[in-house]
């Protein structure tokens, strides 16, 4: 398979999608990397790649919007190559999102259980809570 970024390198300086490519490429890359961190369940990473991608995010509406202004079309300079990025950035984002979802799932089960074992009267020794028993009024 061919790397997106010797693709990008061969483009002409004239190519009128060039920026919007570079920007999408970025973008993959903090796809991949959130995926990475995810799969570590790195929380901090997380958060520094979500506000990394969300300025991105914003850069590529901004240049999406002027390669529509240009009227761009399939046949364009970078036209394929730009579909191409957009294509894998979707996937990748898509997969990223489930398995945020499946994290999330995982952890409200993990919460319940231990909801669970809260409300039976153990604490975070392990050990009964006496305390929890059920009396009777006036009793203590």
């Amino acid at each position: 398979m061919r790397s997106l970024e010797t693709e990008t390198s061969a483009q002409p300086a004239t190519d009128p999608a060039a920026p919007l490519c570079a920007a999408l490429e970025r973008f993959v890359s903090l796809l991949e990397q959130e995926r990475e961190a995810l799969g570590r369940h790195d929380a901090s990473r997380l958060a520094e790649l979500a506000a990394r991608k969300e300025s991105l995010a914003a850069e590529l509406e901004r240049l999406s919007g002027g390669w529509r202004a240009l009227g761009a079309r399939a046949r364009a300079p970078g036209a394929a190559k730009l579909a191409a990025l957009a294509r894998r950035a979707r996937a990748l984002n898509e997969g990223n999102g489930r398995l945020v979802a499946a994290l999330e799932r995982h952890a409200r089960a993990r919460l319940a259980a231990l909801g669970a074992l809260l409300a039976a009267g153990y604490g975070p020794d392990g050990a009964a809570r006496p305390f929890l028993r059920a009396r009777a009024l006036g009793e203590g």
